[in-house]
């Protein structure tokens, strides 16, 4: 079936490109080199250049959850095809390209991780493995650039090494791989890493879901109960009528009485529709029952809706694979209310990101027309432009967008297209500056190897990366008062501009002149009460919300 290939904007960590190693499927549901657009729910944006985006399972024929890992041993060729995947996707996919010497230096090194005593040295067109400063072995450096050599060597070297020593020989196929891989990626950008077969399931069940019952457990200090936090609407524990304040007491006959959270979420979980059988107290009335509930497709909500006032507040905590799905239920539902709100603020706030293609689908949710964002690599597929469909779901609503520090990758994607767009006034502090995209290759193992491959632009051209979003109305550095930030809009207009244009016309990577704008508005981590102070007032002002509006962009350039 061939290695399944996703790509993710990550977060100080996802979209999913679907197909091989070596080459990506032409043409992925309808989503290809032409224009394509769906209608609401999803409101898939038109998508110009190559580019198949998915968000089921890499391949149509593997729909199901990848099964958990079970290490089988180590063996050479098992780490042979370890490494030569994740060198081939390194040496295709990476932003620049990087020599296999480098890698299998870097990543033999990261061994000393778990030996302190393993060193190689390079002697001309030979590599030597030394323990403890004794000659171990010497392999011969490939002639060429074929990645399949330099991962051959790695795994020979590797395989020398445990036969001399004692900690490598012990260590398990995972715990070796993950000490390679680590010293492979730290070499690359702070972004591109390798998740173990374990870490890798649970960014999975985040992005995509897993089978649950669809409840928020916490582990109670004081008597060591498992207690219900929340609950999903419309999931198996709704349907069963569990509520917050439940204790779990046992699953599946075993009792939950002092067991790790962690390990109870685990037991939680399992494959969709298989059955679970619950205990469970309910303290409120003091009554205790037992029940059997099969367990769904569940994704994590990461949209919620509030009335304050006159304004509706939408907060986005992440992105997955249903955000944009929630947030236009949520925002359909308070435009069905008859007292309909006067404005909207979009709370993206220590937004981590996650995935690319449902950032795209909640900036189109906002914008009838024009670029929401592209992206640029080394791979010719990197190259993608994303425009937004016809149609605003709020019928051009004020709306304002809150930032901060914190806010990164996938809701700056949100937040600068809807500032260059004219759609929205944001106010904060300037955000993380989280501004490439990530690969993703499914290991022979099931764990990930996560690499750089391409830079992201804003819709009026500058680079996100390093740089992050400047807020019309910054927040910090204003002691707290709204009334000040507000003031600064009218007495500071020219400055404020000036001080956008000079944000937008960094285009290229000068990192020496980035912290110098930055300092413009200090990045705060905070979610401060001004920054809602300030956007209600701006809200509630017509005419000082069209002059921010008029403020946040220009000019959106032509690219």
């Amino acid at each position: 079936m061939g290695h399944a290939l996703s790509a993710w904007f990550g977060g100080r960590d996802i979209v999913r490109l679907r197909g091989r190693i070596g080459g990506i499927g032409r043409s992925v549901n309808g989503i290809g080199r032409s224009t394509n657009g769906h209608p609401a729910a999803g409101r898939l944006p038109a998508v110009t250049r190559w580019i198949a985006l998915v968000l089921a399972a890499p391949l149509a024929a593997c729909a199901v959850a990848p099964k958990p890992y079970v290490s089988t041993g180590y063996s050479l060729t098992s780490a042979k095809r370890m490494f030569a995947v994740g060198y081939d996707h390194i040496a295709d996919k990476y932003i620049t390209s990087v020599d296999g010497d480098r890698l299998t230096m870097h990543g033999i090194e990261g061994l000393t991780m778990i030996d302190p005593a393993i060193a190689l040295v390079r002697k001309g067109d030979r590599i030597e493995l030394h323990r403890d400063g004794t000659l171990v072995s010497d392999f011969a450096v490939p002639q060429g650039d074929d990645p399949q050599d330099w991962a051959y060597l790695t795994a020979n070297i590797m395989h020398a090494g445990r036969a001399a020593s004692p900690l490598l020989g012990e260590a398990s196929a995972e715990r070796l791989y993950d000490a390679v891989y680590t010293g492979i990626t730290r070499d690359l950008d702070v972004y591109s890493r390798y998740a173990t077969a374990d870490a890798a399931r649970l960014a999975r069940a985040a992005r995509e879901g897993f089978g649950g019952i669809g409840i928020r457990v916490r582990l109670n200090a004081a008597d060591g109960r498992l207690e219900v936090v929340s609950v999903m609407a419309d999931s198996p524990a709704a349907e069963h009528d569990l509520k917050p304040g439940d204790v779990l007491l046992e699953i599946d006959g075993e009792s939950l009485k002092d067991l790790p959270q962690r390990e109870a979420v685990k037991r939680l979980r399992g494959p969709v529709n298989s059955a679970i059988r619950l205990t469970v107290y309910r303290p409120q009335t003091g009554s205790t029952r037992a029940f059997t509930v099969a367990r769904a497709h569940i994704v994590p909500n990461t949209a919620s809706y509030e009335r304050d006032g006159d304004v509706g507040v939408i907060r986005l905590t992440h992105f997955n694979q249903k955000t944009a799905q929630n947030l236009t239920a949520e925002i359909e539902k308070a435009l069905q209310d008859g007292d309909r709100p006067s404005g909207l603020i979009l709370d993206l706030r220590s937004n981590p990101g996650g995935l690319l293609d449902k950032a795209v689908e909640v900036a189109d949710v906002f914008l009838r027309d024009g670029r929401i964002v592209s992206t640029a690599g080394r791979h010719q597929d990197s190259y993608q432009m994303f425009d937004a469909t016809e149609g605003d779901l709020t019928n051009d609503m004020p709306l304002a967008v809150l930032i901060n520090g914190n806010t990164a990758s996938a809701s700056e994607i949100v937040a600068a297209a809807l500032q260059d767009g004219r759609r929205a006034v944001v106010i904060g502090s300037n955000s993380y500056g989280k501004g490439t995209v990530q690969t993703v290759v499914h290991m022979p193992n099931h764990g990930e190897l996560i690499v750089t491959w391409s830079r992201i632009r804003a819709p009026s051209g500058y680079l996100l990366h390093d740089l992050g979003i400047l807020p019309t109305l910054c927040t910090s550095g204003n002691g707290g008062d709204a009334a000040t930030v507000v003031r600064t809009l009218r007495d500071d207009y020219a400055r404020t501009k000036e001080l956008m244009m000079a944000w937008r016309a960094a285009t290229e990577p000068e990192y020496e002149s980035l912290s110098e704008l930055r300092a413009a508005c200090p990045a705060n981590v905070d979610a401060e009460d001004v920054d809602m102070q300030v956007a209600r007032m701006l809200l509630e002002d017509h005419a000082l919300y069209a002059q921010a509006l008029a403020l946040s962009f220009t000019e959106v350039a032509e690219r």
